[in-house]
């Protein structure tokens, strides 16, 4: 061998300046970022599923309980999801049926009474247009009654209002069947209106209890 093909057979062997790593570098830093890259993309895609399992469970929420018991996770979705009442879906039937009948007193002892004015009016000895009075004063009552006892069964609870309500309508019915004078007439139509026209505002607020406003149509 040559002494020139010595020399650059040994120039070759030595590294060159350019390929040897640069002084003050942390080789580690690469693998911190990457680290973090990794770990950031997973915690967006765990809220991105959160956000999946909560719209399904929005969407399913009033879907058949048979499904629910073959889907584990709408299962779940249920039990998290407080209900609004515990009441079944015939409970609520006969509930909303029951308060409407208890709502329909009102309208019916003001409209039965209309034949009869002019036989009333004969039998206490009054003008028609005295008789008329007690109509005037049912509707009066009729109006005001309802904001007293809306208030009564939000405080006392609505089975003690409806209680109440019903007993002053039924005293006021008795009442009238056994009345003498024309002063005791007016009275107790004044009661029998405010115990019946009550049970328009509780049954409203029976049925807001057992029912959701989407359930009621609003």
């Amino acid at each position: 061998m040559s002494e020139t093909e010595a020399k650059v057979s040994s120039r070759t062997a030595q590294p060159s300046l350019n390929e040897q790593p640069a002084v003050g570098t942390d080789p580690t830093s690469d693998d911190k970022s990457s680290l973090e890259k990794i770990e950031t993309s997973n915690s967006s895609h765990e809220a991105q599923e959160q956000v999946e399992r909560d719209a399904i469970a929005s969407i399913h929420s009033n879907d058949d309980p048979k499904t629910a018991n073959h889907d584990p996770e709408l299962a779940l979705s249920r039990t998290e999801t407080p209900q609004w009442s515990i009441f079944t879906h015939r409970q609520k039937t006969y509930i909303v049926a029951m308060v409407a009948m208890a709502g329909f007193f009102s309208p019916l002892s003001a409209n039965i009474y209309f034949p009869a004015l002019n036989t009333l009016a004969d039998d206490f000895h009054v003008t028609p247009s005295n008789i008329n009075l007690t109509l005037t004063t049912y509707m009066i009552f009729q109006g005001l009654a309802p904001t007293i006892f809306g208030d009564l069964s939000d405080m006392a609870g609505r089975r003690p209002a409806y209680m109440i309500a019903f007993t002053v309508y039924l005293g006021a019915c008795i009442g009238l069947a056994n009345c003498k004078t024309f002063a005791a007439l007016l009275v107790l139509r004044c009661l029998q209106s405010s115990g019946s026209s009550g049970t328009i505002a509780l049954a409203s607020g029976v049925v807001a209890d057992v029912a959701t406003s989407a359930d009621r149509g609003i």
